[in-house]
């Protein structure tokens, strides 16, 4: 074998041993190809994704710097952004977003991420552009309408936040934190039976949230069932306690 099969070799272990969740393994076989061919970028994109897994995300983003060098390429610049969100480097992840956009129009994943670190920068309506986009890249995202309505949540347009966390449970009904956003748009409107029910989806799917709770006793407390209320504020309590 020539030195390119060789170092293909070594990089498709390191990503059957990534599949396996064995990511120091899988970043030794990287190393390997690396060491082969060290002008192939793919090696190090994939040793940057076992870097990151393993949350050494400055690592990770050495790896994408000396990848993208070698050969731009979306898959690079959108991972560095990943890595630079999760520093909490959020500039600095949309510019790598961006580029990723930029090489890739339709990349609706750093559309996506791009809006979440905008989110993170209070940009909630150069956001809800970047959700649209992803939108229409991908009418399925779920967690794109969700966010945009988290965007529009906290630009006070509570009636519109709710056409989107809509069409989120039409695609994920299995979210709890959907319901949760939901029942708080519907709480500000003051339609708390309806807010109340949706609160009672999210703590169908996640029973141990003490905020949802929480927040159902508020509701309650609004339309004087001030008994149910209490029962929700001592169930908050025991969950935040235990």
């Amino acid at each position: 074998m020539g030195k390119i099969e060789d170092s293909t070799a070594w990089s498709n272990k390191g990503i059957a041993l990534g599949k396996l969740k064995k990511h120091e393994e899988a970043i030794a076989c990287f190393d390997e190809a690396i060491k082969i061919y060290p002008e192939e970028p793919t090696a190090r994109y994939n040793k940057g994704v076992s870097l990151d897994l393993l949350e050494r995300h400055e690592e990770a983003i050495a790896c994408y710097d000396k990848a993208i060098k070698i050969a731009e390429h979306p898959s690079g610049w959108y991972n560095k952004g990943n890595a630079l969100y999760l520093l909490l480097r959020h500039e600095e992840a949309i510019a790598c977003y961006d580029k990723a956009i930029k090489l890739n129009p339709e990349h609706a994943s750093a559309w996506y991420n791009k809006g979440n670190a905008l989110i993170k920068l209070g940009k909630f309506e150069e956001a809800i552009v970047c959700f649209d986009e992803a939108i229409k890249l991908n009418p399925e995202h779920a967690s794109a309408w969700h966010n945009k309505g988290k965007s529009l949540n906290s630009l006070g347009k509570f009636e519109e936040a709710i056409v989107c966390f809509d069409e989120a449970i039409k695609l994920n009904p299995e979210d709890p934190e959907t319901w949760y956003d939901k029942s708080v748009s519907l709480d500000l409107l003051e339609r708390h039976e309806e807010a109340i029910a949706c609160f009672d989806e999210a703590i169908k799917l996640n029973p141990e949230d003490p905020e949802t709770w929480y927040n159902k006793g508020v509701s309650l407390e609004k339309l004087g069932r001030d008994e149910e209320a209490e029962q929700c504020f001592t169930k908050a309590k025991e969950l935040e306690e235990s």
